[in-house]
């Protein structure tokens, strides 16, 4: 119960996006509908997970197609620079979530706080990518 309560609370701290924001430039509206209804409402561990989940899938899609759009029309030089810096990235954001979650991969919230972070990596590479200009 403890952790379903800190789950709700982490969750909590995330704003809603605005109104006039553009589509997806932060996490969707199916993800607040999935917090604020059903099971992850009440603070079910589990059903937050899965919504955090959900998320996660549907922001790897969109960081997926920033990726593909970005490499679409480079030269040969330029684009392996990107995918030299896309690797770097899942590496970095790798390692830069699992120090977050803490050294103890069996604690309670380990879990949460990693797939949390990763979600927040995810979604900032991928805006940083769909405003992608080489250098």
């Amino acid at each position: 119960m403890i952790r379903a309560m800190i789950l709700l609370a982490i969750a909590a701290t995330v704003p809603a996006p605005a109104a006039a924001q553009a589509p997806m430039t932060g996490r969707s509206d199916s993800y607040f509908l999935c917090m604020k209804h059903g099971d992850a409402a009440r603070g079910n561990a589990t059903a937050i997970d899965l919504c955090v989940a959900a998320e996660l899938a549907l922001q790897n899609d969109r960081l997926d197609r920033a990726y593909r759009r970005a490499g679409a029309h480079l030269g040969w030089p330029t684009k392996i620079r990107l995918v030299t810096a896309q690797r770097r990235w899942v590496v970095d954001s790798n390692d830069r979530c699992a120090k977050a979650a803490g050294p103890d991969p069996r604690a309670s919230l380990t879990g949460a706080i990693y797939n949390g972070c990763l979600l927040d990596e995810t979604i900032a590479r991928a805006a940083k990518l769909e405003n992608y200009t080489p250098e």
